[in-house]
């Protein structure tokens, strides 16, 4: 026979969960785990639907205007939020001018693609804890998770490289 633990704190309502960085592939697992508990707001670079999400918005860290218009359209359908997962981040930005590369050789970091990094992976996750911080308050026991790579880490570090995105 084996023991369940029940949380009773969730019983009666069921957990509101925000992912952000939800189109990403840790993302898409974190959405379908968190719907087993409830409503799950996605927030991602393109807004894009995902299987089982009812509300998905496009969010931009680096936009106060589109930061503001997906705070705005979760508050439209909650009053709170019990749960905020961040796992937004980027090593690699083809998109981005000039493109953002993981770089294998101290020679090869340049200012233009370092600050781009520091801003998604750094700034980013400060920026969704702030934005959401009233809907956070606003639910009893609330927590707040940021996820990072291993390739940040102190560990890894034998490995070299990567120079902006261990900043």
């Amino acid at each position: 026979m084996s023991a369940e633990i029940v949380d009773q704190s969730s019983a009666a309502t069921p957990r509101v969960t925000v992912v952000v960085g939800a189109g990403s592939a840790i993302g898409v697992e974190l959405v379908a785990c968190a719907l087993r508990d409830g409503p799950v707001i996605a927030l991602s670079r393109a807004g894009a639907p995902l299987p089982g999400v009812t509300t998905n918005i496009r969010w931009d860290p680096r936009s106060p205007e589109v930061m503001a218009q997906a705070v705005q359209a979760v508050a439209s359908v909650t009053t709170h939020v019990d749960r905020l997962v961040i796992c937004n981040g980027v090593l690699t930005d083809q998109e981005h001018v000039p493109p953002l590369r993981a770089e294998k050789a101290l020679r090869q970091v340049e200012r233009e693609t370092f600050l781009h990094g520091l801003d998604v992976n750094a700034w980013a996750p400060l920026a969704a804890l702030q934005a959401f911080e009233r809907l956070l308050r606003a639910a009893a026991g609330a927590r707040a998770a940021v996820l990072s790579a291993m390739v940040g880490s102190i560990g890894d570090n034998r490995l070299g490289g990567w120079y902006s995105y261990r900043a």
